[in-house]
């Protein structure tokens, strides 16, 4: 202060974080930046995320005649299901692209009037570089008995134009321990279906493992080559968030977590594997996955479910099916529904009873199966 005005304001190096705060009703902070060219600028304010104030932040961005070239309000995406706040954030996102290089003014205000020594924001500039982020769920991992196999969830948030495909893998497990990994493709198009978003990923512990045992991991992102120039390209690594769930209704409430980890409970049953790694179907067809049941004193049935991870807190591709057990093991069929858009997903084959992300993700399960939808003709 005093940076109420563009005139006189003190220009900043970017990229760069800042930290902010309104000092009372009314008052707005003004910061110049010099850019070089024209690529676009990524301009983000952090307060009631991560900072829970109550902070409701707008950002304009003025030439050095003082004129407006943008004004933005929100502008984050969409949280969907996995809400880490307590409402829907305030926090404003903009990109933007200077008309030529120059002076530029970004001007913060606050559009409630609150202020005062709790009024405090975070404010990022930086390249709009392609970008994506990720969480995972839950951040505890129940495996149900050694040997058996359980499902994360993976949610994907692509940002600033990232296109390309992503590598979705798990690290960190101790040897024995087996992961899956997935491709999310990124098609050349953000506005996608929450099936693209989100997916599965799926932990096996080793069948020596002991009831109790606990053992870190971390889901990890990569981007894979893109476009022509492929080759120069830089590879944007990003480490996802575990999340933990407080409450669920129509939105899931969720806290952040230090580290994911999956814990060896005791079995409640059979388990189940399989040797199937990937399945192709058109949409509407019926396709059949063999499913080897594991366990003692096996039942002549069991209870099945398909699950591909989608929105909210259902994953189930269809109701649950009774299905009968022939020399350990059940031919689990799964029909492709209409709603289920062409293009690649992570199925699991899981235990009815856990087949629900309310109550632990699904689990026991199948390792993940790589399912490619192709067009009805």
């Amino acid at each position: 202060e005093p940076n109420n005005e563009p005139t006189g304001t003190q220009s900043i190096s970017w990229s760069t974080t800042l930290l902010g705060r309104f000092d009372e009703p009314g008052d707005v902070d003004c910061f110049t930046i010099e850019v070089a060219d024209t690529s676009p600028i990524r301009i983000e304010t952090i307060s009631q995320r991560y900072l829970r104030t109550l902070v409701d932040t707008l950002i304009e961005v003025l030439d050095e005649s003082g004129h407006e070239l943008l004004e933005v309000d929100d502008g984050l995406t969409q949280q969907g299901y996995e809400s880490l706040h307590l409402y829907r954030s305030p926090d404003t996102f903009a990109v933007f692209t200077p008309p030529a290089p120059g002076r530029y003014t970004i001007r913060v205000s606050e559009m409630t009037s609150f202020g005062g020594p709790l009024a405090v924001y975070a404010l990022q500039i930086r390249k709009a570089d392609p970008d994506f982020e990720i969480v995972l769920f839950p951040d505890a991992v129940p495996i149900w008995g050694p040997g058996s196999t359980a499902a994360v969830l993976v949610k994907l948030d692509r940002l600033c134009g990232c296109v390309n495909d992503i590598e979705l893998t798990i690290e960190g497990l101790p040897p024995g321990w087996n992961s899956s990994r997935h491709v999310n493709t990124g098609a050349g198009s953000l506005i996608v279906s929450n099936n693209k978003i989100k997916q599965f990923l799926t932990i096996t512990a080793p069948p020596d493992a002991a009831p109790g045992q606990v053992v870190e991991f971390q889901v990890v992102g990569r981007s894979l080559p893109h476009g022509d120039d492929a080759a120069a390209e830089p590879q944007i690594v990003r480490h996802a968030l575990p999340i933990s769930l407080m409450y669920t209704s129509d939105t899931g409430l969720f806290r952040a977590s230090p580290q994911a980890r999956a814990a060896v409970a005791r079995a409640q049953g059979p388990y189940l594997r399989t040797e199937v790694t990937s399945i192709a179907g058109k949409t509407g067809e019926s396709i059949s996955i063999p499913v080897q049941v594991v366990g003692d004193e096996l039942p002549d049935t069991i209870s099945l479910t398909a699950c591909v991870a989608s929105d909210g807190v259902a994953c189930s591709l269809e109701a649950p099916q009774t299905v009968p057990i022939q020399n350990g093991i059940a031919n689990m069929p799964v029909k492709l529904p209409e709603s289920l858009p062409p293009g690649t997903y992570g199925l699991v084959v899981a235990l009815t009873w856990r087949s629900d992300i309310r109550i632990g993700m699904p689990g026991p399960c199948t390792p993940l199966i790589e399912l490619t939808v192709r067009p009805a003709e």
